[in-house]
């Protein structure tokens, strides 16, 4: 039990960090104007894609304990769940979803579930 409790916390933090690293390279591209020096796209796509395939993992293990709801096939990641939840879910699940808002999400870029 200690060690899925390790795992799940350990997730969610990879998640965080990746989340992280796509929205700066998104606001950088549009700093660029759309397009960013090789070096950057060669050290931070890779990270995207590992966050990507993660979010999809946690969503489908993680998310779906958390809320108590199997994944929508149409929203595959974590942030569809929540945006989704924030805006039709009620009681703890709503709860939950406004506190990955309020804590992890919104501070970096505030929009993202809205």
């Amino acid at each position: 039990m200690i060690a899925l409790s390790v795992a799940a916390f350990y997730g969610i933090v990879l998640l965080w960090y990746g989340f992280v690293i796509a929205m700066a390279l998104k606001r950088a591209r549009e700093r660029a104007g759309g397009s960013l020096p090789w070096p950057v796209l060669a050290l931070g796509y890779p990270v995207v894609i590992a966050g990507f395939a993660l979010d999809i993992a946690l969503n489908c293990t993680l998310f779906t304990v958390l809320f108590l709801r199997p994944p929508n096939p149409r929203r595959l990641t974590v942030s569809a769940r929540l945006k989704h939840t924030l805006a039709h879910g009620s009681g703890y699940r709503k709860r939950i979803a406004r506190w990955f808002d309020s804590n992890l999400i919104g501070p970096i870029a505030p929009d993202h579930l809205h």
